[in-house]
Order: structure tokens, then sequence, then C-alpha cells
């Protein structure tokens, strides 16, 4: 497994664009912060994020975040 980032709030955006988890209550989803820099809507599944992000903005745009911690190989 991928070391990840500490969560970080949801007042900082990630630097890139790209798949993170987010976080609701105390349960991890997967979301896509896009390079117009706003969060897409999220799943518990990382193929369907991957789907939603084409789709359309998220209500939730400050939920606490995290990211890999090392680059993807």
């Amino acid at each position: 497994m991928k070391k990840l980032t500490p969560w970080y709030p949801g007042d900082v955006k990630p630097v890139r664009p790209g798949i993170y988890q987010r976080l609701l209550g105390s349960s991890a989803f997967y979301a896509c912060f896009t390079s117009k820099g706003y969060w897409t809507l999220g799943h518990v599944s990382l193929p369907e994020a991957i789907y939603l992000a084409t789709v359309c903005p998220s209500g939730f745009q400050n939920r606490p975040w995290r990211g890999l911690a090392e680059e993807p190989k």
C-alpha cells in the first residue's frame, strides 16, 4: 500500500488535480480535485469516483482530505 499524507483540513486545497481520499464523518471515500479548483462527487469505490469526476461538482467543498505521500509509480 502506498504511504498517505496526514489528513488536511477542508479549507486547504491540494496543489495538484487528481483523485484523493476525503472524510465524511469517520468514513473515507474517493473524490477528484479538478484543475479548475473544485471537488467533484465522490464514491467509496475508486472506479466510481473516477467516473463521477467527469459528472458534476460536489456540494461539499470543505471536507478533510489526504493523498499519496510519494509519487505514484
